[in-house]
């Protein structure tokens, strides 16, 4: 791998490290595989979420499953799926440390204004990703969000 690593493939690896203890099956691409685990573990945690708060379940157990699905959509973010985006804003974990750190994937790949931050601002990028759903793609080869129809991008 070159020095020049995408930043979505920092956060990608930053999210692996956190599921060492539970990697995806062996498969010849392994980016490839790690993705089709989180896709996995993103409906089965969609799931069980739904399903703990239809249960009443405690707080403590709906913040795990909200941290669990939080750190998933990171990952899968980091692919190109922008429907994760509002998983990561509303279940971003209390404290400080790596985890809630995670929330600036948004910052690094949306072309998202200089003075919103995904981490202290959720709800204001929560209205301009409302706002500017339709317009935003995903550059492949970038691996960065970009506004459709636009040569130009972002790279923080």
């Amino acid at each position: 791998m070159s020095a020049n690593i995408s930043q979505a493939r920092r956060y990608r690896e930053m999210v692996r490290f956190e599921f060492k203890r539970c990697p995806p099956p062996p498969d010849s691409n392994p980016d490839k595989a790690f993705r089709r685990h989180l896709e996995t573990l993103y409906e089965e945690e969609k799931k069980l979420l739904s399903l703990f708060v239809d249960e009443h379940a405690s707080e403590a157990e709906i913040r795990n499953r909200k941290v669990g699905l939080f750190l998933i959509s990171v990952g899968l973010f980091t692919y190109g799926p922008l429907d994760v985006a509002e998983d990561i804003l509303t279940g971003i974990p209390g404290g400080k440390g790596q985890i809630p750190r995670l929330t600036w994937v948004l910052n690094v790949l949306l072309p998202l204004p200089d003075k919103l931050d995904a981490l202290t601002q959720p709800i204001l990028v929560s209205e301009w990703l409302k706002i500017n759903y339709h317009k935003l793609s995903w550059n492949e080869s970038l691996e960065i969000y970009i506004f459709e129809n636009s040569d130009s991008y972002q790279i923080c």
